[in-house]
């Protein structure tokens, strides 16, 4: 592996247009507006990649998240392993990390002004920062996840609007949808030295015998019929209601996941983002 490949490893650059999508969901149902939206993306790709490089950097150092006896290499969040070779060092990832902090800060200092906005872009900060010396040896990497991926919508909405029950809503769907999805990813490395260590909700969920398709199906419903009743209550748009669409493809990914993990999880990932593009478009058109 050359240096460019390494960087673009470390980086994770297949998450970004998760990001994307969050932060055009959240400015889609406050009321679209392409300067809020570049806004908010600038932000929020700059402080997820930042965390990306936090992780790589304190997951080495710290011992963290590395091949343990039982463990396997995460396909898609296993960055950290290319430290060891060399290839890229822990300078490296500091340099990066305070390069893109710096870059975000001058453009939230440009763009943000209400207190919602500010409490919204620390809230990401603290995940982004927290979550491999805090959170993660914690057990509470799922809040992180909340905190962090789930915040990008609502973020972006307050760029346009103050922060509101449609803007909690949108925290409280996406954010329980990626929370469970981490758990699920946390699930091959249950048996190693790390989770004997940490109590993780996936721990739990193991102990409980409880398989992954059971969380997949459970978050699906879970999410819908939040979404109904944001729309009854007249705290979200109707087309909040639209990710029912997503439930065949949930239903999917819970019976390929307990047979095929990672094309569960690659299902998976497909269905997170397809509950912010597909009422973000039905917004829109």
């Amino acid at each position: 592996m050359n240096r460019a490949k390494a960087w673009l490893v470390a980086s994770r650059p297949f998450i970004i247009p998760f990001w994307l999508a969050g932060t055009a969901m959240g400015v889609a149902f406050a009321g679209w507006d392409t300067q809020a939206w570049l806004a908010a993306s600038f932000i929020v790709v700059l402080i997820g990649l930042s965390a990306h490089y936090i992780n790589n950097w304190r997951d080495y150092t710290k011992g963290l998240d590395k091949l343990e006896e039982g463990s396997k290499p995460k396909v898609y969040t296993a960055a950290n392993q290319i430290l060891p070779t060399g290839i890229l060092s822990v300078e490296d990832m500091q340099m990066a990390a305070v390069f893109c902090l710096v870059i975000a800060f001058i453009i939230a200092g440009v763009f943000l002004r209400r207190i919602d906005q500010i409490l919204m872009f620390l809230a990401g900060l603290t995940a982004a920062i927290g979550y491999t010396d805090f959170f993660k040896p914690k057990g509470f990497g799922e809040i992180a996840l909340f905190l962090g991926h789930g915040g990008v919508a609502p973020f972006a909405y307050t760029l346009v609007k103050p922060f509101d029950v449609t803007a909690l809503g949108l925290w409280v769907i996406n954010g329980m949808t990626i929370a469970l999805l981490y758990t699920i990813d946390q699930l091959p490395d249950v048996e190693t030295d790390f989770m004997r260590r940490v109590k993780s909700l996936a721990y739990y969920v193991m102990n409980a015998e409880i398989r992954p398709s059971q969380i997949i199906w459970f978050a699906a419903s879970a999410v819908t019929v939040l979404s109904v009743c944001m729309v009854v209550l007249g705290w979200m748009p109707k087309e909040i209601i639209y990710i029912a669409f997503t439930l065949p493809l949930w239903h999917i990914c819970g019976i390929v996941i307990d047979n095929d993990f990672e094309k569960g999880v690659f299902i998976g990932l497909i269905g997170y983002f397809l509950i912010m593009v597909i009422p973000t478009v039905a917004l829109l058109l």
